[in-house]
């Protein structure tokens, strides 16, 4: 440990922040209350009730949560009961003007989460993008686009490139947008705006001028999150468990993971059996890659005790200045999910925004869907875990 890091430990125990492991979460046995739909309003047996379902509310055992009881389904918001592919969390097919993944939008423009990343530097990285039919809407004139991106320390700060033009597309529409001039060591979110260019030639001082006006399309692609790279073996170590997460983001948001997924159901791909909660084996399964011994945790108080072996686990009450210089991407946090105080959810931390004061978080088992969440640190956050060049150096 630095001599910095060892004064900001210091600091804190004097706080009274300790290194105890947080409480368990509730008993398997206890029951809980879960939001749940008639399954006569999932016509099409896609596990979405309609849009408009009624909502219920059953007790069942906290072990099985995530599914409700006989005759009913935990999840609504189908825009198409009769279509069986259309569906919250469908994947979007492009060119067919259908909304398959019933977000209001038709073949809407859509980022390619790549699984390592796209061309990832300490200042920048690329995002691959899928045009769909909005390739064909210039209608005469040339497609262009702008990134509008922030910082997560700084989120309500968005900056925006120049626009630029698309060029020439593949049949896919696909292109690459690229991002450079970033902080090193930081979380990204980017999404890309179209345009409509339309270039004239006008008079200025007497010689003639050509011009470009950019005029909106109305679309944009949902956000892209990534990160940048920084220097050593620990920092590279951050975004290899980043860009791994975001990609489960990807795989979540197209429905291959997750409640009902195509490929691994509920939280399976992580280690978790079927219709059990998977929020720590998620955060486990991404660091293990690098941080191998931390494998045989499978709870809070286990990834929390794995992190007091290094001296670096920091329960607190509230989210205190000195864990906002202690925390970094890719470190743990342990969360108080139903509001009783005690930790009993995981998440991997992104940043803690100073813009908002809140601290951004990438989990899984959120609705049963992988998500980047804003919390509410003196309120939801119960614990943080900080990942260490000693931890890293013994999993080599």
């Amino acid at each position: 440990m630095s001599i910095d890091r060892a004064l900001r430990f210091a600091r804190l125990l004097l706080l009274g922040v300790g290194l105890a492991a947080p409480a368990l979460p509730a008993s398997a046995g206890e029951m809980v209350w879960i939001d749940c739909y008639p399954e006569q309003d999932d016509v099409d047996g896609d596990g979405y009730a309609e849009e408009g379902a009624p909502r219920t509310q059953k007790q069942v055992p906290e072990q099985d949560k995530l599914s409700c009881p006989d005759g009913w389904v935990p999840k609504a918001g189908d825009c198409d009961d009769g279509l069986d592919f259309v569906h919250p969390h469908a994947p979007e097919i492009g060119f067919n003007l259908r909304d398959e993944d019933c977000d209001g939008r038709m073949d809407e423009p859509q980022v390619v989460q790549l699984p390592n990343g796209n061309q990832n530097t300490k200042t920048g990285f690329s995002i691959r993008v899928r045009a769909g039919h909005w390739a064909l809407t210039a209608q005469g004139s040339a497609l262009a686009y702008q990134i509008e991106y922030a910082d997560l320390t700084a989120s309500a700060l968005p900056s925006f490139t120049p626009h630029r033009l698309v060029g020439a597309l593949p049949s896919d529409a696909v292109f690459e947008a690229p991002l450079a001039g970033l902080a090193p060591a930081r979380v990204y979110r980017a999404r890309v705006h179209f345009y409509k260019a339309s270039s004239t030639t006008v008079l200025v001082l007497g010689r003639p001028t050509r011009r470009t006006t950019y005029t909106s399309l109305g679309i944009s692609t949902d956000w892209y999150f990534s990160a940048t790279d920084g220097d050593g073996d620990l920092a590279e170590a951050r975004s290899d468990l980043l860009l791994d997460g975001f990609y489960e983001l990807s795989e979540s948001d197209r429905g291959r993971v997750g409640y009902r997924g195509t490929a691994q159901r509920d939280g399976t791909r992580y280690g978790a059996a079927p219709k059990e909660r998977w929020c720590s084996e998620f955060y486990v399964w991404l660091a293990r890659s690098r941080f191998w011994q931390i494998a045989y945790a499978s709870d809070v108080a286990g990834i929390a005790s794995w992190f007091s072996v290094y001296r670096e686990w920091y329960p607190h009450l509230p989210f205190t200045e000195e864990l906002t210089e202690v925390a970094e991407r890719a470190d743990y946090v342990a969360v108080d999910e139903d509001g009783d105080g005690d930790a009993d959810h995981s998440a991997m931390f992104l940043a803690y925004d100073l813009t908002t004061g809140r601290v951004w978080t990438l989990e899984g088992n959120k609705g049963n869907y992988v998500r980047v969440i804003q919390r509410q640190p003196d309120q939801e956050i119960r614990g943080l875990g900080h990942l260490t060049e000693l931890a890293l150096l013994l999993s080599l």
